[in-house]
């Protein structure tokens, strides 16, 4: 396997494999518009470790992400896609992976041994800003649709992928992009907030199945009417 193929391979499993694994290590915390400083306290003091590993697992999978979009771009371009597909592509990742990495500043002042030491206000506004900024995950969900979306129209037209990714990956970047309509629903659920919920779960899913099948497809001849189109 060529190396270009095997880091995209590597990192869009790890990236998928990473995100679920941030997210499912994550303690639920008090309700931010009622905690209390004593109840910010305790949550800190008895979830230190779990939000370290969380914080852990997102921030490797952001880096992944990043490097996943940019070689998966060139791998792009090289088998005949469209520059602009590739530009979309990379540049939905390049965000998507700075999202996620700005989500973890807040929750990483917390989650030091000594937060519990600082005074009340400190304590609540660090909470506060975690909570806003691990909220930029409704902002990162429609960027990874933009992704999933721009690597299964490849797909579709048999480009680095088979077509039946692009038939999963499609529905999928739909359902990304029209759950970002969910939080101005506020505590409401809908078909917004279903379809949120739904591309949450299965984006890195998809991540790892393209990182999967990427690895065992072998890698096909550029057709020349392709790479002219390309051009």
């Amino acid at each position: 396997m060529p190396g270009i193929r095997l880091v995209a391979v590597s990192t869009a499993i790890t990236t998928g494999l990473l995100t679920i694994a941030g997210s499912a290590v994550l303690p639920a915390g008090p309700q931010t518009a009622t905690a209390t400083a004593e109840q910010i306290t305790a949550y800190y003091a008895e979830h230190t470790n779990a939000l370290q590993l969380s914080i852990v697992f997102w921030s490797i999978a952001a880096a992944s992400l990043l490097v996943f979009s940019g070689v998966t771009s060139a791998l792009l371009r090289r088998n005949g896609a469209a520059a602009e597909l590739a530009t979309v592509f990379a540049g939905a990742g390049c965000v998507a992976a700075a999202l996620m990495l700005a989500a973890q500043g807040p929750m990483a002042v917390g989650a030091r041994e000594d937060f519990t030491a600082a005074d009340d206000a400190t304590r609540r506004t660090i909470y506060v800003l975690a909570d806003v900024t691990y909220n930029l995950g409704d902002l990162v969900l429609p960027v990874a649709g933009l992704l999933v979306g721009a690597l299964s129209l490849a797909a579709l037209r048999r480009i680095l992928l088979p077509r039946w990714l692009g038939y999963l990956g499609t529905p999928l970047a739909a359902a990304a992009v029209l759950g970002a309509i969910a939080p101005l629903h506020g505590e409401h659920v809908g078909v917004f907030e279903i379809l949120e919920v739904a591309a949450y779960l299965l984006w890195p899913l998809w991540m790892i199945a393209m990182g999967i099948t990427l690895a065992v497809r072998r890698e096909r001849p550029v057709r020349p009417e392709t790479a002219v189109a390309a051009a």
